[in-house]
């Protein structure tokens, strides 16, 4: 349920700052008409436009909507590129999304009485994520060789775990993904970032799997080290590390270092960089010679490499953009999401919402308008 604006103080605020309706407006960046119904308590602002208010009048999210029960508040995870620390407005915009994504709950085809499994006791260990991770290789029906494909990380994601993977199209923000976990409703949501790019993505989408199965287990910290590590290990197994290991062993030219992790990294859809995170990590675990795979002045070796690489969007969508037909089908198809039918469902028993589509997935109101269109 959207949570009400304490509108007075926010008047009272702006009326002492000086703000007029029009000059609210302009800072936040909506119509002078939305900012008029939020001041007379017609309307609240949907979560990237009440930071914005915030910032405009030094409020905090607390003060202009009230202290929320910690308890039942949604538990976000955010990686953003550059292994960049989440502002407090990431995880506000992050709550606000999953408190909406609470009321679809309700409808989704998912078994009610049964909650999703967790591991027993999570561990970054090497061996157990070994362990671990061979088992769930075979459980998905892959030899440690095969890529792990991103339709398949999906439908384990959807089929066995009841997280559902949200589509958006968040450009060159620094947010790759998100992990919403409501233990009110106990559902997962992942907002995933079709603009990232596509030998990143099967590793931060099996990230966001490690999360599922420690979220409510592990301590924030330890949930991020322990699904960075599985991650590695799930989409770069360790018979490749190993071999990956042997054939740099002796390479001390960068150049030629460079172009074996581009090998091994093309064969199984990752970036150079996760193939030479992992196989550092083997060295350690085995007490090996150091081959300082992860070397100085790797990333920008790959600088003009990563700029030619797809995103996930221009694979899925052949580089242009996607009707909304085509997203929904997509969703379904090849995220195995159940998203947008959810969705469906519950527009048409509220009647359609436009402002509701653009605050669940903090897209465009022209966006929101056609997806509500098709599926209200």
């Amino acid at each position: 349920m959207e949570r009400k604006l304490n509108h007075e103080l926010v008047r009272t605020t702006a009326d002492k700052a000086g703000f007029s309706f029009t000059k609210l407006a302009r800072e936040v960046g909506v119509s002078t008409e939305s900012v008029s119904k939020w001041l007379q308590g017609e309307a609240s602002p949907r979560p990237g436009k009440a930071i914005k208010l915030g910032k405009a009048l030094s409020l905090s999210y607390e003060q202009m909507f009230g202290a929320r029960n910690q308890n039942n508040e949604p538990q976000i995870a955010f990686r953003l590129v550059r292994n960049q620390e989440p502002s407090e407005s990431h995880h506000e915009r992050a709550r606000e999304m999953g408190r909406m994504f609470e009321e679809l709950a309700p409808y989704l085809p998912f078994n009610r009485f049964e909650a999703p499994p967790r591991l027993k006791a999570p561990s970054a260990d090497y061996e157990y994520l070994e362990q671990m991770c061979s088992s769930l290789r075979r459980e998905m029906g892959l030899e440690a060789n095969v890529p792990l494909s991103l339709p398949t990380l999906f439908r384990h994601l959807s089929d066995k775990l009841q997280a559902v993977v949200i589509p958006v199209f968040w450009g060159h923000r620094t947010e790759l993904a998100a992990h919403i976990y409501s233990p009110k409703t106990k559902t997962t949501w992942i907002p995933f970032n079709m603009d990232t790019k596509l030998w990143d993505a099967r590793f931060w989408v099996a990230h966001e799997l490690g999360h599922v199965y420690t979220f409510d287990v592990l301590a924030e910290q330890d949930s991020e080290t322990f699904s960075d590590a599985f991650a590695g290990t799930l989409v770069f197994p360790v018979a490749l590390a190993k071999a990956a290991y042997e054939a740099l062993t002796g390479v001390r030219i960068k150049s030629q270092k460079l172009e074996i992790l581009k090998t091994y990294a093309k064969h199984m859809h990752v970036s150079p960089i996760c193939v030479a995170k992992q196989v550092d990590r083997y060295a350690k675990a085995r007490q090996q010679a150091p081959v300082n795979a992860e070397y100085d002045g790797i990333y920008p070796a790959l600088s003009a490499t990563a700029k030619k690489e797809k995103t996930v969007a221009e694979e899925f969508f052949d580089g242009e953009e996607p009707s909304v037909g085509h997203l929904i089908e997509t969703t379904s198809d090849v995220l195995k999401s159940p998203f947008f039918g959810t969705l469906s469902k519950y527009l048409k028993e509220t009647g359609g919402n436009p402002a509701f589509i653009q605050g669940l997935l903090d897209c465009s109101i022209s966006d929101a308008k056609a997806l509500n269109k098709e599926l209200a």
